[in-house]
């Protein structure tokens, strides 16, 4: 659908290098999007709440 797409490009453009960004700037870029959790590698250092974890991957929560 062609009116739906600069709202997936703005979405998907946002998740481009969020493993290697700053919390600041995860929680600048995705939260105006709505974003509430956040699935990151095992490795991206974070400070963010990460309830849940495995070998593959990081739960974390941007905002309560």
């Amino acid at each position: 659908l062609p009116a739906l797409a600069p709202r997936w490009a703005a979405q998907r453009n946002a998740e481009l290098f969020v493993d290697s960004m700053s919390d600041a700037e995860r929680l600048a870029t995705l939260t105006p999007l709505g974003a509430t959790w956040l699935l990151l590698p095992p490795t991206a250092p974070t400070a963010l709440p990460c309830p849940w974890r495995n070998p593959a991957i990081q739960v974390c929560r941007l905002r309560p």
